[in-house]
């Protein structure tokens, strides 16, 4: 069964993005592929410099759609070839999100994603889904 982590932060979405981008190379450590489940075009496009620049003395490789591997950022309706790590940024949860190992969802500063990842956490704790609530807003992501 899917894994469900809720990471809260403080900031906007450009912390959650931060913070996405550290776990990101924690997965890559661990051998796991990594998909980003964004919004649209421009995320896409925000996320893939993000990633490019993320450090200065490693290396997070990464590609858009959802083909690229071991890191995919996509807007797509399809998970394609991953399966381990979904990094959730979608106002929706995918269809498909059962068939990865672990879903991270964000929580920052902001009074829609909040009300939306309260109805993520409830959709999930009625199914059953195993939960865990991480709460990073002392930490800086930058």
């Amino acid at each position: 069964m899917t894994k469900i982590s809720f990471y809260k932060v403080s900031g906007g979405v450009a912390s959650a993005i931060n913070l996405a981008a550290k776990l990101t190379e924690k997965s890559i450590e661990e051998k796991c592929k990594v998909l980003w489940q964004v919004s649209d075009e421009k995320f896409v496009k925000h996320v893939d410099q993000v990633l490019w620049g993320y450090s200065h003395t490693s290396f997070l490789p990464h590609g858009t759609g959802p083909l690229s591997g071991p890191v995919g950022i996509s807007k797509e309706s399809t998970p394609g070839i991953h399966h381990e790590v979904l990094m959730n940024f979608q106002k929706d949860i995918p269809a498909w999100f059962s068939r990865f190992e672990r879903l991270i969802e964000f929580i920052y500063e902001d009074h829609t994603d909040i009300e939306i990842k309260r109805q993520h956490f409830r959709f999930f704790k009625a199914r059953g889904y195993e939960t865990d609530y991480i709460d990073l807003s002392n930490e800086k992501f930058t």
